[in-house]
């Protein structure tokens, strides 16, 4: 039975930020080389995926870097980074299957995932797997290890967030530690058992 916005409205906003809290190499593009560096604690991905992952950022490099630029602050800096969505895909994001003859409630799960995005310092960010996906949001969300040919400062790196498409800076988490996939239906769930258990 898909989920009303009324159900949505009941939701414990403290109990879903508490479970959230607790919860080959290509080839160089040209103008900004590989930063050859595997240095710093590993980044960690977890939670509803069907496999996890510690990355440095030699193994993001081998997954398809590119060069952002990003202009923060009237600056413009170019970063040496890895999309999201490859990332995931890389760990066995599926988006679920579609169409009508997929029950509501079962049609693209995958649009169902949370990310939460955490910094060494306490400081976190989430975004929506949806948006995070070129063929169905806007955001374009990436990790970076380098910038303007070099590795991060240490008050960025050694990996950071960058996220171009914000008008504000604020997702773009610097010293990214974890990003961490919950599924969101789990509170949905829990919402419609406890409303059907209250009738």
């Amino acid at each position: 039975m898909p989920c009303s916005m009324t159900s949505v409205s009941r939701w414990s906003m403290a109990a879903i930020a508490t479970t959230l809290l607790g919860a080959a190499c290509t080839t160089p593009p040209r103008g900004l080389p590989a930063v050859a560096s595997g240095a710093g604690s590993p980044l960690r991905v977890h939670g509803a995926l069907p496999r996890s992952g510690a990355f440095v950022a030699a193994d993001l490099e081998a997954l398809g870097a590119e060069v952002v630029p990003w202009t923060f602050r009237d600056v413009r800096h170019e970063y040496r980074a890895l999309r999201l969505d490859l990332l995931f895909t890389h760990l066995g994001f599926d988006r679920g299957a579609g169409g009508a003859s997929i029950a509501p409630a079962d049609r693209r799960t995958g649009w169902r995932l949370l990310v939460v995005a955490r910094g060494a310092d306490g400081f976190y960010a989430v975004f929506t797997m949806a948006e995070l996906m070129p063929e169905m949001g806007p955001s374009r969300v990436f990790v970076a290890w380098g910038k303007d040919a070099g590795p991060l400062a240490d008050d960025e790196g050694p990996l950071r967030l960058v996220v171009p498409t914000d008008q504000r800076g604020s997702r773009s988490v610097r010293r990214l530690t974890s990003l961490e996939v919950v599924d969101t239906r789990r509170f949905v769930d829990a919402d419609i058992a406890g409303e059907r258990s209250a009738r």
